[in-house]
């Protein structure tokens, strides 16, 4: 997100990274689906998918304000 010059706190950007590892090893050991796509393409997008949602919420909670 960095990249992309997006404001990301510490603890988003920590449980951002926790779920990308969580996905990409059952992405790999529960589901076995590495052969079909490696897996750090769906930890990635879990990551990015968090960050959506937590910026999402973070937005709406503002503008109810």
């Amino acid at each position: 997100m960095r990249v992309w010059q997006k404001p990301t706190s510490v603890p988003v950007a920590i449980a951002m990274m926790i779920i990308g590892i969580i996905v990409s090893i059952a992405w790999n050991l529960g589901l076995g689906l590495s052969s079909a796509i490696y897996e750090v393409l769906p930890g990635m997008a879990a990551g990015f998918i968090f960050y959506g949602i937590v910026h999402f919420l973070i937005d709406s909670r503002e503008l109810s304000q």
